[in-house]
């Protein structure tokens, strides 16, 4: 395995392997040894290049928006002659190359939070939809009388654990919790 930083994006990866390309980039919070377990299954049959991210694991700098990140990956697999590579990411990471690919090809990127909603995003021919997983999480504070709801989360994912501490939730744009009459 090799380890390295490239001088010109800051970016430190691990290069393994022979074969198809496969990049490898983590989420938010992680660095590259998050794909250590999988690399290790693959077993150098692939070229394995497994990124950080700026600011994250042994790349230095601060966080960057998308676009930056985006284009420094870019930049260094085109300093690592990669081309044509499957990329592999999760959370952040998806989106960089769901983005990337999309860019690349000349498709637009339409996003959809949960299972509702495809109509206005107007005719999908030519796009690549990005579809939010629903994780259901949700937890209630009821002393603070907040609710935290994970991306994809709708409505009645909130309703009934709300319900369960005498709450309820009040729609608008910020989740507000009311205690209901005649409850403790």
């Amino acid at each position: 395995m090799a380890s390295a930083t490239d001088l010109e994006t800051g970016l430190a990866y691990d290069m393994e392997g022979a074969g198809t390309p496969v990049v490898f980039v983590h989420g938010l919070t992680f660095d590259r040894r998050t794909w250590r377990p999988i690399i290790d299954q693959l077993d150098g049959s692939v070229t394995s290049i497994a990124i950080d991210l700026p600011a994250h694991g042994d790349s230095g700098g601060e966080p960057a928006p998308l676009e930056s990140v985006i284009e420094q990956v870019r930049r260094l697999l085109e300093e690592l002659d990669v081309e044509r590579p499957v990329v592999v990411g999760h959370s952040i990471a998806g989106v960089i190359a769901t983005v990337s690919y999309a860019r690349r090809h000349g498709l637009r990127v339409a996003a959809q939070g949960t299972g509702h909603a495809a109509a206005p995003l107007g005719p999908l021919d030519g796009t690549v939809l990005v579809k939010i997983s629903r994780p259901q999480k949700v937890s209630i504070d009821p002393v603070a009388r907040i609710a935290r709801a994970e991306s994809g989360a709708v409505w009645a994912d909130v309703v009934g654990p709300a319900a369960g501490y005498g709450l309820a939730g009040l729609a608008g744009t910020e989740l507000q919790m009311t205690h209901l009459k005649g409850t403790t």
